[in-house]
């Protein structure tokens, strides 16, 4: 059955001293974090019988021959630790001209463990890879009044990611017991699983921000903001036709007022233009016994569009707000193999995996037009809430109605699947007081049925298409349907 199991601690530690009462302050903000998981998938999305490999069951005999099978069914355990600290000197924050400097530093590493490891039909199960991201950073800021009510502030930070990858091996005899080597073909307890070996890579980023600011009044503020800001690489499995993937970088532009005008309690816009660069997207390859993802950088994404949320009082007891964004993104940039392999077929493919040098092939691949999967261009939301008079009894009522909307948008970077927009609306009325709320809901009362996620697989059941590689298949994720319910909570 499919889950997951978390238990986490987690500690923080945050000191802040005025240095001598002179207004310049010294603090330091920590964290520790040790995290249990473990988690149960389903990985084949449907009951239909299959097998991987045409030539019978290598390693455990199975006389219906569904090998590989256990490889889409999957049970694991990992523990995660990390710790951050960040130490940092500031100025008083009154003087015309302010100024911070810090120091951080992050270890995470995240070790999967062998509490799950099974024999399967195709082998002793791998144990993951123990993945170490160590991040050092210097920042500093500064803010300048040019007049009460103009202010620049400058911030650069640079930052040095250092990623380590190193491979897990066991003995077979360490997990397994001599009933398990009963049922194997040729068993060998001292069968070493794993291949040894480490990977490490570094990636290091200077990034600026620089906000400018005015308010005229204290109903507007007006601001200008340019930004940088980065996701480091990483690896892929070794046997992944791409074994690592590059940093993306973003570099924002924005313009936006904050304001309280029009009788508004507030009203506020943004416009915004994004370059994302060395984009990561997923895709995935056939191994021999299993289908696994990977990380790729598919090019240079361009994003455009405006934010826009208020809230009005309509009476002393009536409120109503409202939020709404649009987005333009395009591809500027990218290849993609799949699509390649969708126009061309076989000649773009290498044995299974997607071949760019192929002829013609990198000019298919090119997506550039397309828009980038997941992303719709119009969200919003409107919704309405009324807080009746408290009656002498110390209760109040209270009611609200609240709509969602989200745009259509496509499947994947070939645009040729759309997830139809949906509409949401969430109804409530209940009573309060101090201590105690009951509230009476109904949830999607329209019954709107639109997805809320959709994820390509490979469909082993179905036959080879013309470029002699399996089809892509689409799990669904269904929103969730009209329910409706009562809620006691209390506050103490």
């Amino acid at each position: 059955m499919p889950g997951i199991v978390r238990e986490a601690e987690r500690w923080v530690a945050d000191v802040n001293w005025d240095i001598a009462g002179s207004g310049y302050v010294l603090s330091y903000l920590g964290g520790k974090n040790d995290v249990y998981e473990s988690s149960g998938y389903d990985g084949s999305y449907d009951a239909r019988d299959f097998f991987v490999l045409d030539t019978g069951c290598p390693f455990i005999p199975i006389a219906n021959r569904f090998c590989a099978r256990s490889a889409f069914y999957d049970t694991a355990a990992s523990d995660r630790s990390t710790e951050t600290h960040e130490l940092r000197l500031s100025s008083p924050g009154d003087n015309r001209f302010r100024w911070s400097l810090g120091y951080y530093t992050a270890e995470d590493e995240l070790t999967p463990l062998a509490k799950y490891l099974e024999v399967t039909e195709t082998g002793f199960d791998v144990l993951g890879a123990i993945n170490l991201v160590e991040t050092e950073a210097w920042f500093a800021s500064a803010d300048f009044d040019f007049t009460d009510a103009l202010t620049l502030t400058l911030e650069v930070r640079h930052q040095e990611d250092e990623i380590t990858s190193t491979n897990q091996t066991y003995v077979a005899s360490k997990y397994f017991g001599p009933e398990v080597f009963a049922r194997v073909r040729s068993p060998n307890p001292n069968a070493v699983v794993g291949t040894p070996g480490t990977r490490s890579t570094s990636f290091d980023a200077t990034l600026p921000r620089v906000t400018l600011t005015w308010e005229p009044s204290s109903d507007l503020t007006l601001y200008a903001q340019y930004a940088q800001g980065n996701s480091p690489g990483g690896f892929n499995d070794p046997a992944a036709p791409i074994t690592t993937y590059e940093e993306e970088t973003l570099t924002n532009y924005e313009i936006g007022a904050k304001t309280r005008l029009f009788g508004f309690d507030y009203l506020n816009a943004a416009l915004f233009f994004n370059v994302y660069e060395d984009q990561v997207l997923t895709n995935t390859f056939v191994a021999l016994t299993a289908i696994q993802s990977y990380r790729a950088n598919i090019g240079e994404t361009e994003l455009k569009g405006l934010e826009l949320e208020g809230g009005y009082s309509l009476t002393d007891n009536i409120q109503a707000r409202f939020t709404y964004s649009y987005i333009d993104a395009e591809i500027v940039e990218g290849v993609d193999g799949d699509q390649a392999v969708l126009l061309l077929g076989r000649t773009c493919l290498l044995g299974t995996a997607n071949n760019l040098d192929g002829p013609g092939c990198r000019a298919a691949g090119d997506i550039s037009g397309k828009e980038p999967p997941l992303v719709s261009r119009h969200l919003g939301s409107a919704g309405i809430r009324w807080d009746g008079d408290a009656m002498d009894n110390g209760w109040n009522l209270f009611a609200s109605a609240d709509l969602t909307y989200r745009g259509e948008f496509y499947e994947q970077v070939h645009n040729n699947i759309t997830i139809p927009a949906s509409t949401r609306v969430d109804l409530q009325v209940g009573v309060q007081n101090d201590n105690l709320r009951l509230s009476l809901w109904g949830k999607n009362v329209g019954d709107d049925d639109a997805p809320v996620g959709v994820l390509r697989y490979v469909d082993f059941i179905a036959p080879n298409g013309p470029a002699g590689v399996r089809p892509r298949a689409f799990g669904v994720t269904p929103g969730e349907l009209s329910s409706y319910g009562v809620t006691l909570s209390a506050r103490f």
